[in-house]
């Protein structure tokens, strides 16, 4: 608990669990985070000293004590550990924990995605697999899915997001390859 952003409301939250009564009421109403930003990195990247830290403070600066950047990492996430299904998929689970340690957090908060490459495919396989899962804004930069991916979605989950951007990279020419490749040996959970 110490170690939390606000310990008052993390233990509050550990008590509602246990004993199913929130107290005290009072630590609720500090938490004024309104929205709730997950930047997910993609393949050959961490969260070391790159564009993820530059973003989250950017969004920090900008939105001050209402936003709450959450930038998990899975660590550096080669080419080759990418290509292996259960270990691309092993992530899925993993982000599905952070969103719900976010939601218990903040469960009045609007909650958007910025995700590239890799962190696309982990986001769009955690709401096919998560039906109660919301995302307001999505940005998805240098997409990992398939191009008939957000077809996939009908109209009873449609809720789960509100809007999507994907930008393209034209220059992640080995991303490209990579994708490609798996597509070919019937791969259909990647694709570009």
């Amino acid at each position: 608990l110490d170690l939390a952003k606000d310990p008052d409301i993390q233990y509050a939250l550990v008590r509602e669990a246990f004993l199913g009564e929130l107290q005290p009421q009072e630590t609720i109403a500090k938490n004024t985070v309104r929205r709730v930003v997950f930047v997910l990195h993609g393949i050959r990247d961490s969260n070391v000293a790159n564009w993820v830290d530059q973003l989250r403070t950017r969004i920090e600066v900008r939105e001050a004590d209402a936003v709450e950047v959450v930038t998990p990492t899975y660590g550096y996430f080669t080419a080759a550990r990418f290509a292996l299904p259960t270990v691309r998929r092993k992530n899925i689970r993993i982000f599905q924990d952070w969103y719900t340690e976010a939601l218990a957090r903040h469960p009045q908060a609007q909650f958007d995605v910025i995700a590239h490459s890799n962190g696309t495919y982990i986001l769009g396989h955690s709401l096919l697999r998560t039906p109660g899962m919301r995302f307001t804004n999505v940005a998805l930069v240098g997409s990992v899915l398939p191009q008939d991916f957000w077809y996939r979605f009908d109209s009873s989950r449609a809720a789960q997001t509100t809007r999507v951007r994907n930008d393209r990279a034209n220059r992640d020419w080995p991303v490209a390859l990579l994708c490609n490749a798996l597509a070919g040996l019937n791969m259909r959970d990647v694709g570009i």
